[in-house]
C-alpha cells in the first residue's frame, strides 16, 4: 500500500513539474512574438497590429475561424 502512495506522489509531481515547463515555454513564445513588427507567411510580409495601429489597450475584439473565399 505504501508503494502506492510514493507511485501517486512521483506522478504527481511530475505532472505538476511538467504543467510548469509548459506554461513557462508558452510565456517566453508570446513574449518573443509580442513587439513583433511583421509576421511572414510564405512569401508575403503581414504587419502586425502593432506596427499597423501602434501599442494600444484593446478593449474587445472578435476572432473567427470561418474560411473566407476571395475567388
Amino acid at each position: 500500500m505504501k508503494n502506492i502512495y510514493k507511485i501517486l506522489i512521483i506522478t504527481g509531481i511530475f505532472l505538476i513539474s511538467l504543467l510548469i515547463v509548459i506554461l513557462v515555454s508558452n510565456i517566453t513564445y508570446v513574449l518573443k512574438y509580442k513587439n513583433v513588427e511583421y509576421f511572414k507567411m510564405g512569401n508575403d510580409q503581414i504587419p502586425s497590429i502593432y506596427k499597423v495601429i501602434g501599442e494600444r489597450k484593446l478593449y474587445y475584439y472578435k476572432s473567427s475561424n470561418d474560411t473566407i473565399n476571395l475567388k
